[in-house]
């Protein structure tokens, strides 16, 4: 009868467990498409702004690379 309560309890744990590591992926999932549609709003804005010509190509190089953080290589 111990082991059978003692299996019980495992299992509870484990379940406890996988609740929230699947509480916690959810949350890290909508705090990354966040960052992600900030990017995209930032590029918009940014492409807006070449319409107009109110950026050169140049700078919309630069500025969409800031804006989505990458770093620059020197072959």
């Amino acid at each position: 009868m111990h082991h059978f309560i003692v299996a019980v309890q495992l299992l509870r744990d484990e379940h406890t467990y996988q609740h929230h590591q699947a509480e916690e992926s959810n949350i890290q999932a909508r705090k990354r498409i966040k960052v992600y549609n900030d990017i995209d709003n930032k590029l918009k804005k940014l492409l807006i702004s070449h319409s107009s010509g109110m950026l050169t190509n140049v700078h919309l190089a630069i500025k969409c690379g800031r804006a989505v953080k990458t770093n620059y290589i020197v072959l």
